[in-house]
């Protein structure tokens, strides 16, 4: 058997790092060269509620956007070491651009070293809250929280878009990422209904419909799993068409599932996401249920499935 290769998977790609470390300078030059241009403009001293490093945090975002565009450029895996290798990185850029901005005010010249500037600008670090044009007076030692803070934030920010990448699911045979294809949805509740407070027993049998058509949902959802372990696309394809509904439809239920094909775009092997939805408009919870491996075979058959009651099945168009 021909053995895969390893560099994708087991260690950062010098590309990767490359990547990011440009994205890193190019986002700590604009935070360097802003102040310049504009008066008291300072991102990374934006905090929302007082202690959460807002302004840091989208600049940790924006230094890290390098690795995760990289990787998903390349087909690199977003592996532990590479997020580890990511925060040191953004970590000792920050630290290296407290010191070039040391530099570049030429204080040694007055006997003043780095680690006594950095303790005096820590120090005389001043909070002002809200639209409020007055800021507080020197923090002192309390500069030295929001020095962490904004370490952290910063650093932490950065890991926002490889993570995001990490969850996406991965070919390990082709090193790529899988594209996202075809979607089905499946109902686990009934349509929402109106029913008065003051009537204990018509909310007692709606409680009991939404109940069993969640139970059964959740059947459906076992056996769809069982027939993918059992390669049984027949059986599949029968509980997806005469139980599946359309988006639209689903979304005005207050539970439901949904199913996602993921596909290699070099070996058409896949992966089946199926996930959960619960609540409706902007408070909605998706938790996945489960991810279930396909060979090449299983998605080809699937490409062109749709629900029995969807409008592509019945003639009615998108």
């Amino acid at each position: 058997m021909q053995e895969q290769p390893v560099s994708g998977r087991r260690f950062p790609d010098s590309s990767v790092i490359a990547a990011g470390l440009f994205t890193t300078v190019i986002m700590l030059f604009i935070v360097f060269w802003l102040p310049r241009q504009i008066k008291d403009f300072d991102i990374m001293g934006w905090y929302g509620l007082f202690i959460v490093p807002v302004g840091a945090i989208l600049v940790g975002i924006g230094a890290g956007s390098g690795y995760g565009l990289m990787s998903w450029f390349k087909g690199r895996k977003i592996t532990g070491s590479l997020l580890a290798v990511i925060v040191a990185l953004l970590a000792l850029a920050y630290a290296a651009a407290q010191w070039v901005e040391f530099k570049s005010l030429n204080l040694e010249r007055y006997g003043v070293d780095f680690f006594k500037y950095f303790d005096v600008t820590t120090r005389s670090m001043t909070f002002k809250a809200g639209h409020s044009s007055t800021p507080s007076g020197s923090l002192g030692l309390l500069g030295y929280l929001f020095r962490l803070l904004e370490l952290a934030g910063f650093s932490l920010g950065g890991l926002f878009i490889p993570i995001m990448l990490r969850a996406k699911p991965y070919c390990e045979n082709c090193l790529v990422y899988m594209r996202k294809g075809s979607r089905w949805w499946l109902p686990a509740a009934v349509p929402t209904q109106k029913i008065s407070k003051k009537d204990p027993v018509a909310m007692q049998a709606y409680q009991r419909e939404m109940d069993e058509a969640h139970k059964k949902g959740a059947g459906i959802i076992n056996s769809l799993i069982a027939a993918v372990k059992e390669r049984d696309v027949s059986t599949f394809r029968s509980l997806l068409r005469d139980n599946g509904v359309d988006a639209k439809a689903a979304r005005k239920l207050f539970r439901s599932f949904f199913l996602t094909l993921h596909s290699c775009p070099q070996c058409r092997s896949g992966r089946l996401e199926m996930q959960s939805m619960a609540g409706q408009g902007d408070k909605v919870t998706i938790t996945r249920v489960g991810l279930e491996p396909v060979d090449a075979g299983f998605v080809a058959a699937l490409g062109d499935l749709r629900p029995a009651n969807s409008p592509r099945a019945s003639g009615k168009g998108d």
